[in-house]
């Protein structure tokens, strides 16, 4: 089980990677370093996935370290990828899966919050499979 208190109600701004501001990747790394002691890549520079398009080619390059597992695979610490409706185009949007259904996720108006991803309007968004990181593969089972 991952321990979400500590990351409830924390709020958003871009860039954040925790402990006090978190933006949704950084959230997502926050979690799997302190919970799985997994290291993220940061999400910076010119590969960085801030566009859905962008996404898929980022995932399937040969050094990536998320693979897509079997929605029926989907375990606490999987991430879940959706597209969000902006200004300029849709945006990248992640969350970290910690139960049956229940991801923790970050946005701009409500700050770090618990999302069921089984339901709308988050099911509706979802892009693509979960993805799971090779770290936590090779990990085996999350806690």
């Amino acid at each position: 089980m991952i321990a979400i208190d500590r990351y409830l109600g924390k709020p958003f701004a871009w860039g954040g990677d925790g402990p006090e501001v978190y933006d949704c990747y950084g959230l997502v790394c926050a979690v799997l370093r302190e919970q799985f002691g997994i290291d993220c890549p940061p999400m910076v520079g010119p590969r960085a996935p801030t566009r859905t398009q962008d996404f898929a080619a980022e995932v399937a390059a040969a050094d990536c370290p998320w693979r897509p597992v079997l929605a029926e695979q989907i375990r606490p610490g999987d991430v879940l990828a959706f597209s969000v409706p902006a200004a300029g185009g849709d945006e990248l949007h992640v969350g970290i899966v910690v139960g049956p259904g229940t991801m923790l996720h970050t946005m701009a108006a409500a700050g770090v919050t618990l999302g069921r991803f089984d339901r709308p309007p988050l099911v509706l968004a979802r892009v693509g499979p979960p993805y799971r990181h090779r770290d936590l593969v090779l990990q085996g089972a999350a806690p």
